[in-house]
């Protein structure tokens, strides 16, 4: 199915999943905030308005092995170089991207500006803390 492109608020909220590698004790790692692949314009996020957090969760292959992070579109955008459009998919309504190159300081920016709603499950935290 073809989805219109739609125009994002700046109230509205972005999720993005965060693999295990990218969390410590201490949050999320800046490392988590990038485009993928390397050679893409944009870091995939999904639209609140079309997708759950657990939603977005699950549409990874192992989603115990991933937290979930809620970024505000506005507070992204505010982010020097950095921009949101909606990008559907025919499996996926909320599919979006944060657009821009993702410095450094765009991924410290990033990860200061994001609110985890879903945590890494604990039995993949107690697996990292043993380095299984």
């Amino acid at each position: 199915m073809d989805w219109a492109v739609e125009a994002i608020p700046d109230a509205d909220h972005l999720y993005k999943r965060v693999h295990r590698v990218h969390i410590t004790r201490n949050g999320i790692e800046p490392s988590a905030f990038k485009n993928l692949p390397k050679e893409s314009e944009y870091m995939s996020v999904d639209w609140a308005k079309y997708s759950t957090a657990q939603e977005t969760r699950a549409r990874e292959g192992k989603p115990g092995l991933n937290a979930v992070v809620q970024l505000t579109t506005g507070e992204v955008r505010a982010v020097p170089g950095q921009g949101v459009q909606h990008l559907p998919t025919e499996g996926n309504r909320s599919h979006s991207g944060v657009t821009g190159k993702k410095t450094n300081r765009v991924q410290m920016a990033l990860s200061r500006i994001c609110t985890v709603v879903i945590p890494l499950e604990q039995n993949f935290q107690e697996a990292e803390s043993l380095n299984l």
